[in-house]
């Protein structure tokens, strides 16, 4: 056992330091809660305010109230300001400890002079906040980082990539800026871009270790071979994505593909990486699809509001346990042609060809638009 823990069981063998301990660790306990502030001199009358863990701060400055620097107690973890603040941070306002940081509506001022400390690990900048960030403004230790809605400022290398715990990234619906390779951290495992992002991807610009990749709606860029990292995962491409998509283009080692309301091109065998394990196509999809095609490896499968084609056996993939039409969806299915692992179907409530002796036993659960029907 080392001194330090010598020493600490020193102490803790101390009846009258140990009662100490135990009553700042039950005010903590106590105070655990968020605590809504309003008032900044409310607040600092608060007698047990050095225990506060968890704030709401909604001060706004032009009431004549600022949080200064030594306000906000040591202690506190998880710090949120509302839509009223707008002030100007100064460094050390907010306490070196905080770990969730939330940066409220109308908050739209620089981030300089390291007014982050380096213990934040999630940052989440409000709605208006549209400011450039400096090289030196994001701390290090970022993990999770939102962007505000209206942000669509340039992001340069030095940023973001030097966090290399960062490993999620949300952009608000505002962000439409070239990124340039290097930009993104390199750990980053979760992208996700706002509505109005419609830029060209290079290749290298999205990092190798990316899993979740999620497209807003205005995007609509071509998806080349190797655009898109090898070991994306899940991928959900906007309602406006509406291009041609060849073999190799998407990751072998896709396993969610969600396509939008636009995409409507014909589907070739190969272009669907084979360990695909869920296929969702969107409202306007209305293509034959031939036997073989899809991946065999398939589990859920969901047609959008406008798919009407005929069900060919083979069509279904045999590992299919799960398949669902859209709303215009009406065509006759025969037996067999329906695979033996399906356990739900889901068909819309207009759908008028008879059922009966068509499924296989493996069929527990039919839905007809909010009618189910469960099959013993």
């Amino acid at each position: 056992m080392d001194n330090s823990s010598d020493r600490f069981l020193t102490i803790w063998r101390s009846i009258v330091i140990r009662n100490v301990i135990q009553k700042h660790l039950e005010l903590f306990k106590l105070n655990r809660n968020r605590v809504l502030v309003f008032s900044r001199e409310r607040f600092l009358e608060s007698e047990n305010r050095d225990y506060f863990s968890n704030l709401f701060i909604n001060i706004n400055s032009e009431d004549g109230e600022e949080i200064i620097p030594g306000d906000l107690p040591y202690g506190c973890r998880i710090l949120v300001f509302g839509e009223r603040f707008k002030q100007e941070l100064k460094p050390d306002t907010i306490p070196p400890f905080v770990q969730n940081l939330t940066l409220g509506f109308h908050f739209n001022q620089s981030l300089t002079n390291k007014i982050i400390p380096e213990s934040v690990k999630i940052l989440k900048l409000g709605y208006k906040f549209n400011k450039v960030i400096g090289v030196s403004d994001i701390p290090l230790s970022l993990e999770v980082i939102m962007f505000s809605e209206e942000f669509n400022q340039p992001i340069a290398v030095g940023v973001l990539n030097n966090c290399v715990k960062l490993h999620t990234i949300k952009f608000g619906e505002s962000f439409n800026q070239v990124i340039k390779a290097g930009v993104l951290p390199p750990n980053l495992t979760s992208l996700t871009f706002g509505k109005h992002f419609n830029q060209p991807l290079a290749i290298g610009v999205l990092p190798l270790n990316l899993g979740v990749l999620k497209f807003g709606d205005e995007f609509d860029q071509p998806l080349k071979s190797s655009i898109i990292p090898p070991f994306v995962h899940t991928l959900s491409l906007g309602n406006s994505f509406d291009q041609v998509l060849k073999e190799g283009y998407l990751p072998q080692g896709l396993k969610v593909l969600i396509f939008g309301c636009v995409f409507n091109h014909p589907i070739k065998s190969g272009v669907i990486p084979e360990g695909c394990q869920s296929l969702t196509f969107g409202f306007g999809f209305n293509q034959t699809i031939k036997p073989g095609v899809l991946p065999s490896n398939i589990q859920t499968l969901t047609f959008g509001w406008s798919y009407n084609q005929p069900i060919k056996k083979g069509l279904v993939p045999t590992s299919c346990q799960e398949l669902t039409f859209g709303s215009e969806f009406n065509q006759p299915i025969k037996k067999d042609q329906i695979p033996e692992k399906v356990h739900t179907i889901n068909f819309p409530k207009s759908y008028s060809h008879g059922i009966n002796d068509i499924f296989p036993k493996s069929v527990k659960k039919l839905t007809f638009g909010k009618e189910v029907f469960i099959i013993d």
